[in-house]
């Protein structure tokens, strides 16, 4: 009998990665990366993939959305691509399709995570997965901001999906409370992820230019965060530095929301640029200024992500959690 073939991807609004899922165990081969925009359906974006690679159609499809996802469809903000699980059966004629949320992927990665795909942020070590219940969250500032959690009861782990992002900003200093002054100008309502994200990390740089009394300029995230260390742009330096301690606020409040006493992970790539700086940075403050509840959040232990595509590992794990004989037979 032939080898099943299992595809999965990770496609967000620019790009889209797609892989081989590993015959047994959670993994994966034969990355390759597209354009999103060099392709009018990700069904077509499969074809070349599989076309480049020399592979028929796929037995089972698992793909991770940057985007939320309703009745086994998701759609993109900056993509026109619509991934939809009953277009791709009938594309592929594939029995197993699931398209998921990139989040609630990234959150089916982390008990497989090795500890060379971490650095632990903080003296704190993470527990293992092990430990029932648990309850561990990851956060990611991208091009959004993601965030889901992993809970763990009786043998079982199950993904809570959030939109937790778009909640309300929560200002917690006079100097952030004049950025959310400035930001509501602009745009009304004002979520975390206007500052927490690569465009918020833009948002934050040009809201700071203002309360200072400067003409804004138009600044990449990536930018900003390369002149972090130079003393001559006194103003990167300090839009970093707010930045990592606003995504510390965040995911501390995002803890404290879903229970997530055994950790927190920060995934995705503006987090990873930051790197190292994360561990000694303002980030652990935020984390833990929680005012009461300073203690709990203190015990609790954070790590950034550092593995390359946590979207395909999760999407690898998830396929094999939907159908254990299928997705491996």
């Amino acid at each position: 009998m032939a080898e099943r073939l299992e595809l999965i991807g990770d496609v967000g609004g620019t790009n889209a990665r797609f892989a081989i899922a590993e015959a047994s165990g959670i993994g994966f081969h034969s990355v390759e990366t597209f354009p999103c925009e060099g392709f009018g359906t990700p069904e077509a974006a499969i074809e070349s993939f599989l076309k480049a690679k020399g592979l028929p159609d796929p037995d089972a499809i698992c793909l991770a959305a940057a985007g939320p996802v309703r009745q086994g469809a998701a759609e993109f903000t900056n993509n026109p691509w619509k991934l939809c699980e009953t277009n791709l059966k009938a594309h592929f004629g594939a029995p197993l399709v699931r398209v998921s949320n990139d989040f609630e992927a990234i959150a089916h990665a982390l008990p497989h995570l090795r500890a060379q795909d971490v650095q632990v942020l903080g003296t704190e070590a993470l527990l293992s997965p092990g430990n029932e219940p648990f309850c561990y969250a990851v956060v990611g500032p991208g091009t959004g901001l993601g965030a889901a959690a992993l809970l763990g009861h009786a043998g079982a782990a199950q993904v809570a999906v959030s939109e937790a992002g778009h909640m309300g900003f929560a200002p917690e200093s006079p100097l952030q409370d004049s950025i959310l002054g400035a930001l509501r100008q602009r745009f009304g309502r004002v979520s975390a992820e206007r500052l927490v994200s690569g465009p918020g990390l833009e948002n934050l740089y040009g809201a700071l230019c203002e309360l200072q009394g400067f003409t804004p300029e138009a600044r990449s995230a990536a930018s900003i965060v390369a002149s972090a260390q130079d003393p001559a742009d006194p103003l990167a330096m300090e839009t970093v530095t707010l930045f990592q301690r606003l995504l510390g606020q965040f995911a501390g409040d995002f803890a404290l929301a879903v229970g997530a006493r055994q950790g927190m992970f920060l995934a995705g790539g503006v987090a990873q640029k930051l790197g190292a700086a994360l561990g000694t940075g303002p980030f652990r403050e935020g984390f833990e200024a929680k005012g009461r509840h300073r203690g709990l959040l203190s015990s609790i232990p954070t790590a950034l992500i550092t593995h390359p595509q946590p979207g395909l590992l999760g999407a690898a794990a998830l396929l094999r959690d939907l159908d254990p004989r299928q997705a491996h037979g």
